[in-house]
């Protein structure tokens, strides 16, 4: 009996052993992150009906203190769901910080951390280029926020998936929801800047 148990033992550990080396071919060889395109959209209706101001969402900022989005109305506002161990919000990062600052005029983002403590937020800035860290102190268009419960991110957004950005219009709508990496190409962000100007009612847009 024991040795019948020894030979399935061993069979499991071979078995083990020969994936191993396929599963981590697969994990290097895995497919790059693409962007995603702005053109492939569909109407979604969250926050209530469309064409209604998101109220009472309040954000706790990395620096201690709140700001409501209600704080924001008037001015284009990206809020991105991101996390220090997400490698897409990571490459989507810099990208969206250099759209702030060339939007600084009517645009603010809202950046909400998932991670669980502040060291693995830190660590996570700590990763991108002198420029983008010097962008995040100086900028009075970025915010930095902190939903470590994910209370807002889960039961207020209905994100559950990483990165996401709302994209919330000067009367305080949703006007995009994008789905993985935001393409901050010219072309495709100007078209949404211009859509999210506020004022025509449009309904909520999401892009996967």
């Amino acid at each position: 009996m024991h040795r019948k148990y020894n030979i399935i033992a061993v069979i499991v550990l071979v078995g083990i052993l020969l994936a191993t080396p396929l599963l981590i071919e697969r994990f290097l060889t895995a497919p790059s992150i693409t962007k995603v395109p702005v053109e492939t959209v569909k109407t979604i209706s969250e926050q209530g009906p469309q064409g209604d101001a998101i109220k009472d969402v309040r954000l706790s900022l990395l620096e201690g203190g709140q700001a409501a989005l209600e704080d924001y109305r008037g001015r284009i506002v990206f809020v991105n769901f991101w996390a220090s161990w997400c490698a897409p919000c990571l490459v989507e990062f810099p990208d969206l910080v250099a759209l702030a600052e060339k939007h600084a005029e009517n645009m603010t983002l809202i950046f909400v951390s998932n991670d669980l403590s502040r060291a693995a937020i830190d660590k996570g800035l700590a990763k991108f280029d002198d420029t983008t860290r010097a962008s995040l102190d100086s900028a009075d268009n970025i915010v930095m926020a902190w939903d470590k419960d994910m209370d807002v991110t889960n039961r207020v957004f209905g994100t559950y998936n990483l990165p996401e950005t709302y994209v919330i219009d000067r009367e305080g709508r949703l006007c995009r929801k994008i789905v993985g990496v935001v393409d901050t190409a010219a072309d495709k962000m100007d078209g949404i800047m211009a859509a999210c100007g506020g004022g025509d009612g449009a309904a909520a847009i999401e892009v996967k």
